[in-house]
This record gives C-alpha cells, structure tokens and sequence, in this order.
C-alpha cells in the first residue's frame, strides 16, 4: 500500500541522505533515493507485437493490478541513488531493442512503501512483495539497506545488459485499484542514452498525463551524472 507524501518538482541531485527534499522519497529499511519504475507493463504481455501500446494505455494503466497474470499485482521498481544509479534498459529483449526502446520511459513514485527488494534483476513473477521465495539474495521490507549494501555493479561490463546493474524492488499493488498510481507520479523520465523513438514515446506519455489534469516535469536522467542526474527535456523538440 503507497501513502502520499507531499512534494513539489524540484529537480535535486541524487544522494544517499535521508533529508526531507524532493523527489527523494524516504523508503523503509534505513535507504533514501528516488523511487523510480519503468513502464513495461509486466514486457508488454499481450501487446501487439510485443512492442509499447499507445501513450495513453501506458498512462491510464499504470499501477492498475492485471487480473490476467498471476503476477499482475505487483510492480517491479528500482531505487536510484549514488550507491545505485541503475534502471532496467531492455537490451536484453530483441523485439524492443531493435525497434529502438531500449531505454523505456519511467515515473519517478512519490511514496513510502514497503517492498521486498532484489540486488540485481529479478523476473517480477517470481517475487512475491513479503520477499523472493527460495533466494537467499532477497531481502524482506526491514531490509532495504542490506539489499542495496548487497549489490555488484562493478561486476557489469559496459555496454552488455547486466542483472547486476540495478536493484529491483517489488511492491504490493493488488489493492491499488482502477485509478493506479498515477497520483503519486511527480516526474515522466527518460534516460539521457534513449533513442528519439524512446523520447517520442516518453513525451506522449508526459502529454498523456498533462490531459489527465496531473502536471509533472518531464526529465532526462543521466545515471552517470553525480551532480545533475535530473534535467528537463524540451517539451517543444
């Protein structure tokens, strides 16, 4: 269950500082950074294709438990900060990599929650939110810290998709309902690295949610970026 918490759209420099700013969310378990989930709606099962559906569908879904998978309620996310700058890229899916959206678009989550928590890729339907059952790599909610303390990024060779690039955490969203968790969104992002495709589609999304009366910046992220890892994108271009 998410709970609200109020913020503006400052854009702030990622760090590990537990200190009340914004678009740094406080989690349970003793980390801070910035809750961030990429839009694939569980690989786009039962899209056409396999590809993105329309801007709109990826909006008004968001957050809304599918009843037609097992694992349709619960949503996978990361927790960006200096220690753990890493989002899932889906290099590691042909269909999406070669049609351009390696780099997917993704809502920053203003909540406090209580995840289970992955310190590397997990696949979302083999965790549960109390915890991936079987895996001792897995970390209850209490966790957290020791999740991300728990990480090898060093081992990720660059430009090769790697498991161990970003955390995965799971949240619970079988009662989150129709209305999803768009009002908890404070920012569309997309990565500095993502084709023009991926910004196009990173920019509909952002419309999307501008006709949906909820106004958030729409940001380029740079994980690579310790200073400025958030910058606004150019709604006009």
């Amino acid at each position: 269950m998410l709970n609200h918490l109020h913020a503006s759209h400052s854009i702030v420099p990622l760090d590990d500082s537990s200190g009340d700013t914004d678009l740094k969310p406080r989690l349970w378990g003793g980390a801070a950074g910035v809750l961030a989930h990429g839009i694939d709606m569980s690989g786009f099962n039962g899209s056409p294709g396999g590809l993105p559906p329309p801007a709109r569908t990826l909006w008004d879904t968001l957050g809304v438990p599918d009843r037609s998978h097992p694992w349709g309620d619960r949503l996978s996310c990361s927790l960006l900060s200096l220690r753990s700058p890493g989002l899932y890229d889906a290099s590691n899916v042909p269909l999406l990599a070669e049609a351009g959206y390696t780099h997917l678009p993704a809502v920053l989550l203003d909540a406090e929650a209580r995840p289970c928590c992955g310190d590397r890729d997990y696949a979302q339907r083999e965790a549960r939110p109390w915890g991936f059952e079987g895996d001792a790599r897995a970390y209850k909610p209490d966790e957290l810290a020791k999740c991300l303390d728990g990480m090898e990024a060093e081992r990720c060779v660059e430009g090769r998709w790697c498991a161990l690039s970003h955390n995965e955490l799971v949240l619970d969203i079988a009662d989150s309902g129709d209305d999803g968790l768009q009002r908890f969104v404070r920012a569309v992002v997309v990565d500095s690295r993502a084709s023009g495709m991926a910004v196009r589609l990173a920019r509909a999304v952002w419309a999307a949610a501008e006709q949906s009366n909820r106004t958030v910046p729409l940001l380029h992220y740079d994980p690579r970026s310790v200073a400025a890892p958030f910058s606004e994108v150019d709604n006009e271009g």
